[in-house]
């Protein structure tokens, strides 16, 4: 009876005392599991090591761990609590430290504010076990400074984390964003959803930014951006953080360790160090995949690229360069890249695909935007469709627009059309001169399209193509000195996709990024053999000329390119 009693009442005591003096779970038969900041489930970092160490977005997908970077995963809500809160803060290294002034005090709702009131001891005893061994307060002592923090209006964020624990249906993170205060009584908000904005931002820390603890920094040679950079910080944290000039340089500086630490678990720049060794495009916004790829990269671009003469990008980690050739092949776009005798890298991108890059990547650097937009205005046009007028009724192109314009493959009709007459008589009938009339019979000879109307009995366009492609046989064009190939009479999606990636010029066609796709579709439609990225043919370059839609970039159609 006794043995029984001891067992049921004094081990459990025992045991959990022996854990909780070495920090361990509690295991409290009555309450469930005793939660402590040493065991922590949603605090990413397994032990309490230096930043350097942290585990951050790339690290936890690459040890298979993706759900826990997501609060709401649908939402693209971020789990906010183990981003600014690591197990390194709850460390006591003097006597003196203040542990509660190292963290984010969260702005109380109404919903949080009526929970605390509704459960404060309860909170008080969840609070004085989670930060055991890091602060020694009493239950009662907590219970006094949740009632100041109350008055106050914000919360450390830790104290928050012991409310969800006990009030398990509190909403987290109500909205995209989350407001702090400062220990001086200053708010502030920090973004919990992942945004286009905040992505872009991430680019451009990645590439002139620089992360320390408390703080930071992003130089750029223009004002323009730098202050573009600090209405965008406005938006996403309410604080536009400070600009000022060093040498020729503008900066912008936001005093916030806890941006800083948003910035450094999403890219894995380092912070307090030479940040080149980190870089990498974020494995995190791999996944998310479009438009949030081109939208870092695009960042990345506002700060180090470069619109002169060509588009190009400079940096010194051969990884970070060749994530982002990875990136361009995957959509689409060519590049190159070159060592430099510096040590340093360069990713150049042919000017064939400046108008693809401007579609997928653009810029918002004020001076780069005005960069680029030069580049593509630069002897280039772009294909916007057909010339409507230069189409029939029913849809055929009036290829009699294409003068001159030569026709072989009527040889079958034309010699049913003479017959029984005389090829006299027929000449006659037509208008023309001695022998004429033979030699388009046999093929010779290639006959001229307006002769066309006289042998069909036609007036307009649109009934003569009608008549054409109800003939059968295959029909081959010319002009006065091009070889005989076909071309389409009608529009289909892989003669647009074909246009759109041909360029008109003077006296030949350049072809815009190829592939082996589209040189097949070229000589499926057209018959004419592409050298290289050129094609010489007079007759393709005419059709292109009459029927495309071909026209100098203009400034509406580039701000579509670029926006969100």
């Amino acid at each position: 009876m006794l043995l029984s009693l001891f067992a049921v009442v004094f081990l459990p005591l025992i045991a959990t005392w022996f854990l909780y003096s070495r920090g361990k779970v509690l295991c409290i038969m009555a309450n469930g599991p005793v939660l402590t900041w040493r065991c922590d489930p949603l605090l990413y970092d397994p032990q309490a090591v230096s930043a350097d160490a942290w585990l951050t977005a790339n690290k936890l997908i690459e040890q298979g761990q993706l759900e826990r970077i997501f609060y709401d995963p649908a939402a693209l809500k971020l789990e906010l609590y183990p981003i600014l809160v690591r197990k390194v803060d709850f460390l006591r290294e003097r006597q003196s430290d203040r542990i509660l002034a190292r963290f984010p005090f969260k702005v109380l709702t109404e919903d949080e504010i009526a929970a605390i009131n509704d459960r404060l001891l309860s909170l008080a005893e969840q609070v004085h076990h989670y930060f055991y061994r890091s602060i020694d307060f009493s239950i009662r002592s907590w219970r006094e400074k949740l009632r100041h923090y109350l008055e106050r209006g914000a919360l450390p964020f830790p104290l928050l984390r012991c409310l969800w624990k006990i009030n398990p249906e509190l909403v987290h993170y109500p909205q995209d964003s989350v407001i702090f205060e400062s220990a001086r009584g200053k708010r502030y908000t920090i973004p919990c959803k992942i945004t286009k904005q905040l992505v872009y931002l991430c680019g451009v820390v990645n590439g002139d930014g620089h992360l320390r603890t408390h703080w930071l920094r992003i130089v750029d040679e223009t004002k323009e951006h730098i202050q573009f950079l600090s209405q965008l910080f406005m938006q996403l944290f309410s604080d536009g953080g400070v600009i000022f000039q060093s040498g020729n340089a503008w900066n912008v500086e936001i005093r916030s360790s806890q941006a800083v630490r948003l910035f450094h678990f999403l890219t894995d720049q380092t912070i307090n160090g030479a940040k080149y060794g980190s870089l990498r495009e974020p494995v995190f916004f791999q996944l998310l995949d479009q438009p949030y790829r081109s939208l870092y990269w695009r960042g990345v671009m506002d700060a180090d690229g470069s619109y002169k003469n060509q588009i190009s990008f400079g940096s010194a980690s051969k990884r970070y360069i060749s994530d982002f050739q990875l990136f361009l092949r995957s959509v689409g776009i060519k590049s190159s890249i070159t060592t430099m005798k510096t040590g340093t890298f360069l990713l150049q991108i042919p000017l064939d695909f400046k108008l693809p890059f401007a579609r997928q990547i653009g810029v918002h650097n004020p001076k780069k935007k005005r960069d680029l937009k030069n580049l593509l205005n630069k002897k280039s046009l772009i294909f916007n469709g057909l010339r409507e007028e230069h189409i029939t009724r029913e849809g055929y192109f009036d290829l009699s627009k294409l003068t001159p314009l030569y026709v072989l493959g009527l040889e079958a009709y034309l010699k049913a059309y003479r017959k029984p007459l005389s090829y006299a008589a027929v000449e006659r009938k037509l208008g023309l001169s001695s022998g004429q009339y033979y030699h388009y019979e046999h093929g010779t000879r290639a006959l001229p399209f307006p002769l066309l109307f006289k042998l069909f009995d036609l007036k307009e366009p649109n009934t003569l193509m009608k008549k054409l492609v109800a003939l059968p046989g295959k029909l081959l064009f010319r002009a006065s000195t091009s070889k005989p190939h076909p071309l389409p009479l009608k529009p289909t999606q892989e003669l647009l996709f074909v246009m759109s990636h041909l360029l008109p010029l003077t006296n030949w066609t350049r072809i815009l990024q190829p592939t082996k796709q589209l040189y097949q579709a070229i000589e499926r439609l057209f018959e004419v053999e592409p050298v290289k990225k050129h094609i010489r043919d007079k007759l393709l370059l005419r059709f292109l000329q009459t029927f495309g839609d071909y026209r100098k970039i203009e400034i509406g159609i580039f701000r579509n390119l670029i926006s969100y």
